[in-house]
């Protein structure tokens, strides 16, 4: 009973030691150096033909990873850029030739309206012959015969100025609209469209299959370090599968995750103690920078038991200040 003295004196310092540092936890997880990976793979299954990469390289957004085999794709690039110089041949040929219908079909348009106008210069004339003839008819100084050939032939003319004219009102074989360049120009347009969207479709077939050779070079969207390489040239791949990953982080930041039974504790700014494992291994500080607003599924490596499914709520610590550490690298989390 003498000896309990001292050892409760010594539990007290050693309480009294934890609060003034801060090292008294009622919570501790399992953190993990943030890290990110970014697969780079393929939209269309191919075969791989190079790996421009090596692990552990650095690379930066648009730097090549790897390409897939190009040969099929660049034959059919060639295919669409032969049927777009065809369908624009088509298209200048066209062209030519409705331009040339156009032309005529105004050609002709300006032959009625000067038959017309000469119908009706004619008609007057023989409206007047016609009168001469019949007057003189009267005192028996032309013969009946001519007299007769002047009305058919005035009758001839007032037919067929009647159908032209009839022909104006009802605006039929181009007759009462006025020959405008701009109309001609419509008509045209009119005539070309079909081919001209056949003309915009082969380019944008170019366009496709130039896209599809470019989309054939995998490159990086991010500045990382190269994680895996997990195909070699000579491989078959499908659409979708990862040939190379690369991983990147924010320096000195660990995520961790708060049991759900916890999940109302963290606090933005809250000091925690960080960590790193093993028996000797030296401490150091960090505060909560990002609190999730969901409670999700917690992952496997930082489960309390990895076979048991458990849900907390994911909480990103800065260290203070920003420690190196490796992406990924594991850390003992007390809040």
């Amino acid at each position: 009973m003498r000896s309990s003295g001292p050892v409760m004196a010594v539990a007290a310092v050693g309480i009294f030691w934890a609060l003034g540092h801060g090292r008294w936890s009622t919570t501790s997880v399992l953190g993990f150096a943030e890290s990110v990976d970014h697969p780079a793979a393929p939209l269309e299954a191919g075969r791989v033909a190079e790996i421009f990469v090596h692990l552990g390289q650095v690379v930066h957004p648009g730097d090549p990873l790897a390409r897939l085999d190009t040969e099929e794709l660049l034959r059919k690039q060639e295919t669409a850029k032969i049927t777009l110089q065809e369908a624009r041949a088509q298209l200048s040929a066209e062209e030519v030739t409705q331009k040339a219908a156009v032309a005529r079909a105004e050609l002709l348009v300006l032959r009625l309206q000067n038959a017309q106008n000469q119908n009706k210069a004619e008609l007057v004339e023989a409206e007047r012959q016609v009168a001469r003839l019949e007057a003189l008819a009267d005192q028996q100084l032309v013969p009946v015969g001519a007299l007769e050939q002047s009305r058919l032939r005035r009758a001839g003319l007032s037919a067929s100025v009647a159908t032209l004219d009839n022909a104006r009102k009802q605006k039929q074989a181009g007759l009462g609209n006025p020959l405008r360049e701009q109309v001609s120009q419509e008509q045209v347009e009119r005539r070309l469209a079909p081919v001209r969207e056949m003309v915009r479709l082969r380019e944008l077939a170019v366009e496709t299959a130039r896209a599809a050779v470019e989309r054939a070079t995998l490159k990086a969207t991010v500045e990382g370090v190269v994680s895996s390489v997990l195909h070699l040239p000579g491989d078959v791949v499908a659409a979708g599968m990862e040939i190379v990953r690369v991983t990147s982080g924010r320096p000195g930041l660990v995520v961790c995750w708060l049991p759900e039974r916890e999940a109302t504790r963290p606090a933005l700014g809250k000091p925690v103690h960080l960590r790193e494992r093993g028996l000797l291994a030296k401490g150091f500080d960090a505060r909560v920078v990002e609190i999730s607003p969901v409670i999700e599924e917690i992952p496997l490596r930082a489960r309390e038991a990895p076979n048991v499914p458990s849900w907390g709520r994911r909480v990103t610590l800065e260290s203070h200040p920003p420690r190196p550490l490796i992406w990924g690298e594991a850390l003992n989390v007390d809040f």
